[in-house]
C-alpha cells in the first residue's frame, strides 16, 4: 500500500527501492497514513509509514515493525513562508516559540522513538 503521488512518504519510499534496485506494483494508494494503518490491520498487506503515525498502535501490538535495511528512512520538515511579504506577529511569535522550544518538543512527542 502506497500513500497518494507526490506525498512525502511515497517519495521517500520510491527512492529508497530505486536506490536499492527494489521493483513494486501499486496495489492500493491511500490519501492518509491512518488509511494506510487500518488497511494494514485488516490485514491487507504492509505499507512503510511515518512512525509517529504508529504510536499507539506499536505500544498495543496491533501492528510491528519488519527491519530493513536503511530503515527508518529519514525525512526533515520545514516552515517555510514567503520571502517577500512580511510576517503577523502571530508567525514570528510561532516561529521564536518553536526556535525556544525545540527540544522539548522532540522530547514530548518524539522521545518515544528513541526506546521503540
Amino acid at each position: 500500500m502506497f500513500r497518494e503521488e507526490g506525498s512525502g512518504t511515497r517519495i521517500l519510499m520510491e527512492k529508497y527501492f530505486s536506490e536499492k534496485g527494489i521493483s513494486y506494483t501499486v496495489n492500493r494508494e491511500l490519501t492518509s497514513n491512518e488509511a494506510i494503518l487500518q488497511a494494514v490491520k485488516a490485514g491487507l498487506g504492509m505499507s512503510v509509514i511515518p512512525m509517529v503515525s504508529m504510536r499507539h498502535e506499536l505500544a498495543a501490538g496491533e501492528v510491528r515493525i519488519i527491519g530493513a535495511p536503511g530503515f527508518p528512512l529519514q525525512a526533515n520538515w520545514q516552515l517555510i513562508y514567503l520571502k517577500n511579504r512580511e510576517m503577523l506577529p502571530a508567525s514570528v511569535a510561532l516561529i521564536e516559540h518553536l526556535k525556544a522550544m525545540k527540544e522539548e518538543i522532540v522530547q514530548e512527542w518524539f522521545g518515544w522513538l528513541d526506546h521503540s
